[in-house]
């Protein structure tokens, strides 16, 4: 197979987003329940938090080593088939799980963002309903529900960051 490789920074960081959101079910029946995405802007600090619901219950942390990459890559010519994915597996505790559990029975939502965030982050947040997909996106923290900030902190927690 063919390594692919661009010279277009936004490809670049298109693949690292697709790196960090895409992780292969743990079994046939067990499938990542809440996906968390934090995505700066600048070429730093990336990481994708995948929330499974099984026995046992368990984090996926998925973090873009941007240090490595940025120095590897600094003629910017990118391999898309080489990015520097860390992944780490959390089991969660019945403690972590019940929470996060009880946080899904909530609704999740945001409100439009007046103002201007420039060089921010960008934030998805993917909840799995029995296949029914709900996403919500943000730049800022004000724009989230009391649950949906709740779910955030604690999948931050559970996983170490």
């Amino acid at each position: 197979m063919k390594e692919r490789f661009t010279n277009n920074y936004y490809e670049f960081l298109e693949g690292i987003k697709i790196e960090l959101t895409s992780v292969a079910s743990i079994d046939k029946e067990t499938h990542p329940v809440v996906v968390f995405l934090q995505f700066s802007e600048l070429p730093i600090d990336r990481f994708a938090i995948h929330y499974f619901k099984g026995k046992p219950n368990r984090i996926i942390l998925k973090q873009w080593n941007s240090q490595y990459d940025n120095e590897r890559f600094g003629l910017g010519v990118y391999n898309l088939d080489r990015i520097a994915i860390h992944e780490s597996i959390v089991e969660l505790t019945e403690f972590y799980a019940k929470e996060i559990d009880t946080l899904l029975t909530y609704e999740h939502s945001t409100r439009d963002f007046k103002g201007i965030i420039l060089d921010g982050y960008r934030f998805k947040l993917s909840i799995n309903r029995n296949s029914e997909i709900k996403s919500l996106e943000w730049i800022d923290e004000s724009q989230l529900s009391e649950a949906t900030k709740q779910m955030i902190a604690i999948l931050k927690r559970a996983a170490g960051i």
